[in-house]
């Protein structure tokens, strides 16, 4: 069975996958006590520069209280992440 739509699936299966990581890292780290918030995301994010960055955002637009796991905004910060400008958002 093949892929329709060009792989459309297969990414938004990427995008689903990374939302999931990124709200539990975003909720460890909620959950993590204040002075050790930092080092929580640093080792859940073992690297990955561009999860910790989503986190970031995340956490800065909870604590603006804009509703960080909202699907809309999480959406937004995924386009960001894994489209580069230009090229054709296929959700």
């Amino acid at each position: 069975m093949g892929l329709r739509g060009g792989g459309c699936g297969v990414v938004a299966v990427e995008r689903e996958a990374a939302y999931e990581r990124a709200k539990r890292v975003f909720l460890a780290v909620l959950e993590a006590a204040p002075d050790q918030r930092e080092r929580t995301l640093l080792d859940l994010c073992a690297g990955d520069h561009e999860l910790r960055d989503a986190v970031l955002r995340l956490l800065e637009s909870h604590e603006r209280g804009r509703g960080a796991l909202d699907r809309d905004h999480a959406a937004a910060w995924l386009r960001r992440e894994h489209h580069p400008a230009g090229a054709p958002d296929n959700p």
